[in-house]
């Protein structure tokens, strides 16, 4: 039953962050979690993808174009020591164009004291990761945006 609780606070961090980054009037969206496997973690992990609008202030279409959207990938890697706690270690990545889900290893590994009772939710912001990522000319190198970054701030 706790673990049950647990998934249920779990999925609604989730969805109330990702909502609340996304908000579109007229628009409803779910997530779906099915088990995955993380490159670099041992561990099994929980992904699923969340549909939200392009542009958030545009108002919906009439016909079957509708809204156009993306896809925000969203990863849950569960608590070392089940039951979790209700709350989990929510990460979002700070750097130009960097997903949170590729930092999934070092973050296990970083917070490996408190993700034995915690679940670790990673989302991959919109234009970042996965979840429909930005490639700019000139951004291309394998340190993407960070590399052309580096010229200007050495």
């Amino acid at each position: 039953m706790l673990e049950s609780q647990g998934r249920f606070w779990i999925f609604r961090t989730a969805l109330s962050l990702i909502s609340f980054a996304t908000a579109a009037p007229g628009f409803a969206a779910s997530l779906d979690l099915s088990p995955c496997s993380l490159p670099g973690l041992a561990q099994p992990a929980r992904c699923g993808w969340f549909e939200v609008p392009e542009d958030r202030s545009a108002p919906p279409r009439e016909g079957a174009e509708g809204r156009r959207t993306i896809k925000i990938r969203v990863a849950v890697i569960p608590a070392l020591d089940p039951p979790s706690l209700p709350d989990p270690i929510v990460f979002i990545s700070g750097g130009p164009g960097e997903g949170s889900i590729d930092a999934a290893p070092g973050l296990a590994d970083a917070y490996a004291e408190v993700h034995k009772k915690r679940d670790i939710l990673l989302v991959d912001l919109r234009g970042t990761g996965a979840s429909a990522p930005l490639a700019c000319e000139g951004t291309e190198t394998r340190r993407g945006v960070q590399a052309f970054l580096d010229e200007f701030l050495p």
